[in-house]
């Protein structure tokens, strides 16, 4: 798609989408962090040998969020005691033999005498949530590792009570909740050893087994490459039963 013609009744669309075609193509052999905590290999596999092009609605939520996260880290965080900002989008990156992994920090600040590592992510809603989600926990682990720093946090950014003010429904919600977590080398391990399986899975045109999740909500269209999937149509992937369910965009 040329960016000359990207015409649309909106300023705003046509932005995002001459952004999305200005993105680099990404090399053989590289994976991201992004792509190793999501818990089924074949939706990645998929991603990496035909990737798609986002919609319109999925531009839209991803600049809300990168707006949100910048105004967190850049006004809140930088103008909060105590804490004291390093860096911001720092490359953090693991190099394997025949294949790397690369990853970027949000923010790496100075806390109480402590490097902290933080992952910001923003929520439709975060009313639903009782701990950080297990694929951000292994988002950050994988940073805490490679920089060697023994603990981050991961900070959810409520969009609908920033938007809104408060929760209809629980109006002593925050905007924003931070959970602490603590690097641990095990979750880091299983990582590169995540890499090394989906790295021989793409070099051997191999496509890994499926594994339902919340990932084959097909009416949240959360996998572009369900129909791809060998075991879509069985019964136990249409119900999703005993998928942990994400109803909620984060």
């Amino acid at each position: 798609m040329d960016k000359e013609q990207i015409i649309s009744k909106s300023l705003i669309d046509d932005y995002l989408q001459r952004l999305e075609i200005d993105k680099k193509i990404r090399e053989s052999g590289v994976y991201f962090a992004t792509d190793l905590v999501k818990p089924c290999m074949l939706n990645v596999y998929y991603g990496i040998k035909e990737e798609t092009t986002p919609s319109k609605k999925q531009l839209r939520v991803y600049e809300s969020g990168n707006i949100l996260e910048d105004f967190w880290i850049n006004s809140v965080l930088r103008n909060t005691p105590g804490i004291q900002v390093l860096a911001t989008q720092l490359p953090a990156r693991y190099m394997g033999e025949d294949f790397s992994i690369h990853g970027r920090i949000d923010c790496l600040v100075l806390e109480a005498g402590k490097l902290v590592i933080y992952e910001v992510k923003t929520a439709k809603t975060s009313s639903w949530m009782t701990r950080e989600k297990q694929d951000h926990y292994l988002q950050l682990n994988f940073y805490l590792n490679c920089l060697c720093v023994d603990f981050g946090k991961i900070s959810y950014i409520d969009k609908s009570i920033m938007l809104l003010g408060e929760d209809p429904k629980n109006p002593t919600l925050p905007p924003d909740t931070n959970y602490p977590v603590e690097r641990n080398r095990a979750d880091f391990d299983y990582l590169i050893e995540t890499a090394k399986t989906l790295h021989i899975a793409v070099s051997t045109e191999t496509p890994p087994a499926p594994k339902p999740c919340w990932l084959c909500e097909k009416n949240e269209m959360y996998c572009d490459y369900y129909n791809k999937c060998p075991i879509y149509q069985t019964p136990q992937c249409k119900s999703l039963e005993g998928v942990e369910s994400v109803n909620e965009e984060v």
